[in-house]
């Protein structure tokens, strides 16, 4: 996972399993994240000198700096790995960093004490406008309901990026930071994660980490985004310290969140979802089948009786429809005529 953003739901089954195994690949892979190359529409804010020379350097790049950036070839598949050893995810970030210089300074100097920095990079932004990504950057034309961002921080040694995990969880900005090693794959429990359904699209990481915060340390929120909007999908997981708060957290089913009724479920492994999906789905398709077979023969007499038996033939209809006193008196005249003879 590169940031925020999926383009399809995982296929996880919302229920307890008490049997299953403790680590879920299709979990994990949730919330694991990979560095891509740099792409040209990401917003790079790079800098090891000191705050005050970075910011001038940003503000006035010279013109030398730009023509060796044109100049530089391709990074090899080995520059890359060794570039992802030093690099650190950071989710859940304040978009404040992007619009104020100062605020992106704090952010530099709060990972700079675990090793000089060699660049940070900002992903996962939300525009208001459709307009090529660059040009929105420029003009500062963010999304009014999404006021975080990703980042991604390359150091200058591999060693500064553990060291930098330990500020997970911190505040900074009045958000809740989610710091990972970008190259390194985590093994999360799905018996410490639960899935949030009926999630406005509109919600923020941070609601869900105060939210769920009162039912136990939050260690992780993962809120699936569309690829192209930044917006939410609808839903979302959350990883808890421990089971005894993920089951603590299952209270919160039901309950009201942002105008809407939150759906709080414990995840068990996709191979179980896939089975019992599978299942489901042969039952849905023979039930199908049935009523489609019971519609045919309400329309097709001839279908409906049974194998051997011959076809009711049509005799013709009553000359008249006698019913009642009509017929009482029909047979008072019957009666008179055989007397007269």
């Amino acid at each position: 996972m590169t940031d925020d953003s999926a383009t399809q739901q995982p296929s996880l089954f919302f229920t307890a399993d008490a049997n299953a195994d403790s680590v879920d690949p299709a979990l994990a892979s949730l919330f694991n994240n990979s560095v891509k190359p740099v792409d040209p529409t990401e917003f790079e804010t790079t800098s090891s000198l000191p705050a005050d020379e970075a910011s001038q350097t940003a503000d006035q790049p010279s013109s030398s700096s730009a023509n060796n950036k044109r100049k530089r070839a391709p990074a090899t598949p080995e520059e890359e790995a060794e570039k992802r050893r030093r690099t650190i995810f950071v989710g859940n970030v304040n978009v404040e960093v992007i619009k104020d210089k100062r605020a992106e300074q704090d952010l530099r100097q709060l990972f700079r004490q675990f090793g000089p920095i060699d660049s940070m990079r900002f992903r996962s932004v939300a525009f208001s406008k459709e307009i090529p990504k660059r040009a929105a950057f420029l003009s500062q034309s963010f999304h009014e309901n999404r006021n975080a961002c990703n980042a991604y921080i390359v150091f200058q040694n591999a060693d500064s990026v553990e060291k930098a995990t330990s500020l997970s969880g911190s505040m900074f900005m009045d958000h809740h930071l989610r710091v990972d090693a970008a190259d390194t794959k985590r093994q999360f429990s799905r018996k410490r994660a639960v899935f949030v359904g009926n999630l406005p699209f509109t919600v923020e990481d941070e609601a869900l980490w105060r939210h769920f915060g009162t039912y136990g340390r939050v260690t992780s929120v993962r809120v699936v985004r569309d690829a192209k909007t930044n917006l939410g999908k609808g839903f979302a997981y959350v990883e808890m310290e421990d089971e005894a708060s993920a089951g603590l957290a299952l209270q919160l089913n039901g309950t009201p969140f942002e105008g809407r009724e939150l759906r709080v479920n414990v995840c068990v492994n996709s191979e179980t979802y896939t089975a019992k999906r599978n299942v489901l789905r042969q039952e849905m398709a023979e039930k199908t089948a049935i009523k489609k077979q019971r519609a045919k023969q309400r329309t097709d007499p001839a279908r409906s009786a049974p194998k051997g038996s011959r076809p009711a033939q049509f005799e013709g209809e009553r000359a008249t429809k006698l019913t009642g006193a009509l017929r009482r008196l029909a047979g008072k005249d019957k009666n008179k005529a055989r007397k007269k003879k």
